[in-house]
């Protein structure tokens, strides 16, 4: 084998990779929340594979070091406020995921210095933008 078999089959590996993180499916994982700023209650609905967040101030802050995903799940943010926004930084070390349906009443930016995939089924339902970004926010 030369060097271009390598190349070749380091790169099928990798797109292995990629596919299987795509198609994983599973129910709602647990997941460890915490509200860094603002107030926020997380609450999950197993059986309709639903993450609800009600954020009652105009902004928040949510970190989760198990991944934000929304796989194949619903996740939707309600808020007292129409100009609301709701910052989720991921400190997984992996992707996060939007496969499923996000949808909110206010604006959300989500950070991942890992990256975030939007899968090709994924809705994103809301009228403000939503932000990614790949900022490392570490403060080491």
């Amino acid at each position: 084998m030369n060097r271009y078999h390598f190349i070749g089959l380091g790169v099928l590996i990798a797109c292995i990779g990629v596919i299987a993180l795509l198609l994983q499916r599973s129910s709602v994982p647990e997941r460890d929340w915490d509200v860094i700023q603002g107030d926020a209650e997380i609450s999950e609905d197993h059986s309709e594979r639903t993450l609800t967040i009600h954020q009652s101030t105009r902004r928040a802050i949510l970190r989760t070091s198990s991944g934000f995903v929304v796989d194949p799940t619903k996740l939707h943010i309600t808020t007292d406020h129409p100009d609301a926004t709701t910052l989720i930084i991921d400190e997984s070390g992996i992707p996060s995921r939007i496969l499923g349906k996000l949808s909110s009443d206010g604006s959300i930016k989500v950070i991942n210095p890992a990256g975030i995939i939007v899968g090709p089924d994924a809705r994103i339902d809301f009228e403000s933008p939503i932000v990614e970004s790949t900022l490392d926010t570490r403060s080491e």
